[in-house]
């Protein structure tokens, strides 16, 4: 009895396998097309002869690693792969010339993953396919650290990959009256210089990806002292949309990446200690009038280790024409730390010279008890001033 259950067991287990193997012969085995059938479909393609004719959709895809800000210099680099993709019903009347292969006739404009994979420097060069002629506003250089692939679907799609590009662009929308709580937007403007014929679309996947990227503030990039707070597309799509550079340009699609300093160690770093230093250059009001030499010490101190200060935050930044936030702060911290010691020198001239002790303790008294609270207050003052212009 025990041997006709393990006999049953057996086949059941036998046919649960068959089923699946079925199961995936059924939805097609996902494979490549061979090399040598891609070779001869190669020797086929000539889109890149053909004339523009009709409007082609183009699906965008920016997948972008990593976003590093170069501030002295105003300009931000890109690490990103592209993607672009349309239909073409020439690939099939192409691949319907090689329906006596299994999997041609088979997958032959179905949404499959069989596919020819090529060089896409090389296609473009000997003409195999569309040149789009993609370019960027504000591009200054360009890298490339992988080879870039056409992928041909016998589905109709074509599909562009453009694989671990370094793009440097200049910028000079940057502003940092905020600094160091200062946002920015970054743009990455693309066109196609394939007049009339060519319009961007995203799509509707890319879309829902976004909008839940966005939701999330999970982007999957690097992006070294930044937090990125929002990213969109933008496609516009004119005929005839405008002229430059003697090339008419109708199509252009708009990467908005809005992204925050990370202001917490510039906090730590900097702002706390500079406070710290006034505070300890204000102490010095706490230390016995006729102590001049100490108290005199202390402020000199304070000044240059703020002067200190100033000459690493130099390195940070550009120079411009305004006041930033920080510069409020360090202006506002000289000040008070001079006058810590101006009027040091003033109560002990006072006190000695003048013999006029009543004068000199009710000044020492106030700065004791408002210097630090003015201080502080002053710098709010400003703080919300820059934030409210």
């Amino acid at each position: 009895m025990k041997k006709n259950y393990k006999n049953i067991f057996l086949i059941i287990i036998f046919f649960l396998f068959n089923s699946v193997s079925f199961s995936d012969e059924d939805k097609k085995i996902r494979e490549n097309i061979s090399i040598d059938l891609c070779n001869k479909i190669y020797a086929k393609l000539n889109f890149g002869n053909e004339n523009y004719n009709e409007k082609i959709n183009v699906y965008h895809k920016l997948k972008i690693d990593s976003i590093f800000i170069d501030e002295i210099n105003d300009t931000f680099n890109i690490l990103a792969d592209r993607h672009f993709t349309y239909k073409d019903y020439s690939v099939l009347n192409l691949f319907e010339e090689f329906t006596e292969y299994k999997i041609i006739e088979q997958n032959l404009g179905k949404e499959e993953d069989i596919y020819c994979k090529y060089d896409l420097d090389k296609a473009l060069i000997d003409r195999k396919i569309r040149d789009f002629q993609f370019f960027f506003d504000n591009l200054n250089e360009t890298e490339s650290y992988a080879s870039n692939w056409i992928k041909i679907y016998t589905s109709g799609w074509v599909y562009y990959s453009y694989y671990d590009e370094l793009y440097k662009f200049s910028n000079n929308e940057l502003n940092f009256k905020k600094f160091p709580f200062d946002q920015h937007e970054l743009k990455i403007v693309q066109y196609s210089d394939v007049p009339n014929y060519i319009e961007f679309k995203i799509s509707n996947s890319a879309k829902e990806r976004l909008i839940l990227n966005n939701k999330n503030k999970d982007f999957g990039i690097s992006s070294p002292g930044w937090k990125i707070n929002f990213l969109n597309y933008d496609t516009e799509y004119k005929r005839i949309f405008w002229k430059e550079d003697g090339k008419d340009l109708n199509s252009r699609i708009t990467t908005t990446i809005n992204i925050e300093r990370n202001s917490f160690s510039y906090l730590i770093k900097f702002g706390l200690p500079i406070v710290f230093i006034v505070f300890i250059a204000l102490s010095v009001f706490w230390i016995d009038i006729k102590n001049i030499r100490t108290r005199v010490e202390l402020s000199i101190i304070s000044l240059l280790s703020l002067i200190a200060f100033n000459f690493v935050m130099s390195d940070k930044l550009p120079d411009y024409n305004y006041l930033t936030v920080y510069d409020s702060l360090t202006l506002i911290s000289y000040l008070f730390v001079g006058l810590s010691g101006l009027l040091t020198i003033y109560v002990n001239y006072s006190y000695v010279e003048k013999k006029d002790r009543k004068t000199s303790f009710i000044v020492d008294q106030r700065c004791r008890k408002f210097s630090f609270p003015v201080y502080l207050l002053i710098n709010l003052i400003l703080i919300l001033i820059f934030f409210t212009d």
